[in-house]
């Protein structure tokens, strides 16, 4: 369309193309489109047949999808929590990570008491200091990278936040 009508199409069309295997793993095809900047690809099997392509959109997914679910994982959530969760749902998929931040929290308490004759006066608030700060500290990250995450897609809205604010709560008294 953009060159002389009287130019072969063949002498134009690029005979070089990057070819997509099935068996491939979908972000080994998310590489080659950013290696290459390609807007489609072919899938290609053994024979050379055509099986199907691959499009920039459908890789965009796939990039967002592995992102959210880096993102759950770095905070110790799972990629099925969401903001709608239920409660005990929620305490579920969290649990190990707060069991987790509660043993080393034990293991810092057991340091401060080490120190119990300076402290003599304080040593049960100084000894349980760590447990508090660390499980708040674990429960806030968590709640906060969920709430960003659902900020993020638009699923907070005025008409469910108090419900959500309480569900959050309600997990951090559990």
């Amino acid at each position: 369309v953009v060159n002389e009508p009287e130019v072969a199409v063949g002498k134009l069309m690029l005979t070089e193309t990057i070819k997509l295997n099935p068996d491939e793993k979908a972000d080994q095809a998310a590489q080659a489109f950013e290696r290459y900047d390609l807007v489609s690809a072919p899938v290609v099997d053994e024979d050379g047949k055509l099986v199907g392509r691959v499009t920039v959109n459908v890789v965009l997914d796939f990039i967002r999808s592995e992102s959210d679910t880096d993102l759950l994982n770095q905070a110790g959530l799972r990629e099925e929590e969401d903001i709608f969760a239920s409660v005990w749902k929620s305490a579920k998929n969290r649990w190990a990570w707060l069991a987790l931040n509660l043993c080393t929290a034990f293991f810092a308490s057991r340091v401060i008491g080490g120190f119990e004759n300076t402290i003599e006066k304080f040593v049960a608030l100084a000894t349980l200091m760590p447990i508090v700060a660390g499980i708040a500290g674990n429960s806030a990250n968590q709640t906060t990278t969920i709430i960003i995450r659902s900020l993020a897609l638009g699923q907070i809205t005025q008409g469910n936040a108090r419900r959500l604010m309480l569900k959050e709560l309600a997990i951090s008294g559990l």
